[in-house]
């Protein structure tokens, strides 16, 4: 008899190899939902609707989200002296596509190199 140790199913995964794809997964939804932001601050000279005022301070935030590519973009308009704010979602399904191919491609990455790495240690004698 032979001690040829037997070999295992092509998709049959190691428990480290899952234990790093969810630790590279939590990563990567991590990018995607981490919100990167940019702040404007401005006076406006010219208000249209209150000729009282000779100055009007307003801030803006434009937050994103997504990695690689940004698939949210949210603007937010903030006058201090008004309770009013002006706020507009647009959301990129391309973006949305991309960064969800680029997520999927990062992983069966990871998990090919793992088990690479792990069933050619164990062809060592």
């Amino acid at each position: 008899m032979t001690d040829a140790p037997k070999k295992r199913p092509f998709f049959q995964f190691h428990l480290s190899t899952a234990v790093v794809l969810v630790f590279a997964a939590a990563g990567l939804l991590w990018a995607n939902m981490h919100e990167r932001k940019a702040v404007a601050h401005f006076l406006d000279q010219e208000w249209e609707w209150d000729r009282s005022r000779s100055e009007v301070q307003i801030e803006a935030y434009v937050v994103f989200h997504g990695w690689p590519s940004f698939c949210t973009e949210s603007l937010y308009l903030f006058c201090y002296s008004e309770p009013d704010h002006f706020c507009r979602n647009d959301c990129k399904p391309l973006s949305l596509a991309l960064n969800a191919l680029v997520a999927l491609f990062v992983l069966l990455a990871t998990a090919v190199l793992l088990e690479w790495l792990i069933r050619r240690k164990e062809r060592r004698p």
